[in-house]
C-alpha cells in the first residue's frame, strides 16, 4: 500500500486474480454438479424402478399363490363332502351321481391342487368305497376312510398356509 492507503497496482491485480480464481471455482463447481445431478437423478429412478418391479413381482406371486391356495381349499371341500355322502348314502341315483362326481374330481381338478398325502388318501377311499358297493358290510371302513381324507386335506391345507396342524383327534 502507498502512504496514503491507495493499493499498490501489484496489490490491485492480485485481488483480480483472487477474485477470478474465486469465480473459477464456482464455475467449475456448478459445472461438476450439473454433471453429476443428471446421473444421480437417473441412478435414483432406476433404483425406484428396479424396486417397484420386485415389489411388483412379489404382489403378483402373493395374488397367485393366494388364489391357488383358495382353489385348493375348495377341491379339498367337495373332495370331503363327496366321500362322506358317499359313505353314508344308501344305494341309488344319487350316490351313482356322487361317485360320477367323485370319480371326475379324482382324475381330474383335484389333481392340479393335491398333494401326494392327499393323493394317497382319495385313492385309498376310492378303493374301499367300490370293494363296499359290492360288500355294504364295509360301510364303517369307508366312513373311516372318509374321515381320514378329511384329516389329509386340513394337514395339506395348514401346510400350505403355513400354520401349525391341529389334530381334531386324538391320536
Amino acid at each position: 500500500m502507498t502512504e496514503d492507503n491507495q493499493p499498490t497496482v501489484l496489490e490491485t491485480l492480485q485481488v483480480e486474480k483472487l477474485r477470478l480464481d474465486i469465480k473459477d471455482l464456482k464455475d467449475k463447481r456448478r459445472k461438476h454438479l450439473s454433471g453429476v445431478l443428471p446421473w444421480t437423478t437417473a441412478s435414483f429412478a432406476l433404483a425406484a424402478l428396479i424396486l417397484q418391479i420386485i415389489t411388483s413381482r412379489q404382489t403378483a406371486k402373493e395374488n397367485f399363490e393366494k388364489e391357488f391356495w383358495s382353489r385348493q381349499l375348495a377341491q379339498y371341500e367337495v373332495a370331503v363332502d363327496l366321500a362322506s355322502k358317499l359313505s353314508t348314502e344308501d344305494e341309488g341315483s344319487a350316490r351313482d351321481d356322487d361317485f360320477r362326481a367323485f370319480t371326475e374330481l379324482y382324475y381330474g381338478k383335484l389333481v392340479i391342487y393335491e398333494d401326494v398325502a392327499v393323493q394317497k388318501a382319495m385313492v385309498k377311499f376310492r378303493e374301499k368305497y367300490l370293494d363296499y358297493r359290492h360288500n355294504p358290510g364295509m360301510q364303517l371302513e369307508v366312513q373311516q376312510l372318509a374321515r381320514e381324507l378329511a384329516t389329509e386335506c386340513r394337514k395339506s391345507a395348514a401346510n400350505t398356509w403355513g400354520q401349525q396342524y391341529v389334530p381334531v383327534e386324538p391320536q
